[in-house]
């Protein structure tokens, strides 16, 4: 088991920081589609130290967690309400409106379609035998594409305006005996 490197308790919530996706002891249930409404998005009064780049060269500043770019990547099997976030510290901006790893090079969500199609899908087929591999998608934009055909399929009345995103979203358990290794690769590919 990954050893849990800290973990803070409140009356109606638990936070804890992990250093390899194999302390989930039942699996994750992945999401393979993640958007911006999955992510934190009020001061929970958690604060992360990270380095900045100013004038003078890099120094640290403490940021609230909800202001450090992150995304939703999926919930603990056996414990559902165990939501599960990646922060990218190192893109964390001041300047920068939301917290939802986005445009680069003036093209909508390019950042999370390279984390997808680059690292983290790789990593998961790397682990996976090629029968576990079919239910996964192999691209970010077949995610996508796969989690708004359930969505479709699903829906049996007018989606409510904004809710339909809450609804389009994708996901698979990974078995609790590949979490070690695919999170091995994760950070290799990194």
């Amino acid at each position: 088991m990954a050893p849990l490197l800290w973990a803070e308790y409140n009356i109606d919530s638990k936070l804890g920081f992990a250093s390899s996706l194999a302390f989930a002891r039942e699996g994750i249930n992945l999401n393979l589609y993640p958007q911006y409404h999955q992510n934190i998005k009020t001061n929970i009064h958690l604060f992360w130290t990270i380095d900045i780049t100013t004038p003078r060269g890099r120094k640290p500043k403490r940021v609230a967690l909800h202001r450090i770019p992150h995304i939703n990547i999926g919930r603990v099997h056996g414990a559902e309400d165990t939501e599960v976030y990646i922060f990218f510290p190192e893109m964390y901006n001041a300047q920068k409106v939301t917290n939802f790893p986005g445009k680069a090079d003036d093209k909508a969500n390019e950042l999370i379609r390279v984390w997808m199609d680059e690292i983290f899908i790789p990593s998961l087929f790397e682990v996976l035998s090629p029968a576990q591999r079919m239910k996964y998608p192999k691209t970010w934009l077949e995610a996508k594409l796969r989690a708004r055909a359930q969505y479709s399929e699903r829906s049996t009345r007018l989606p409510v305006a904004g809710e339909e995103a809450y609804a389009k979203s994708l996901s698979d358990t990974v078995p609790k005996d590949k979490l070690r290794d695919f999170w091995q690769s994760v950070k290799q590919k990194l």
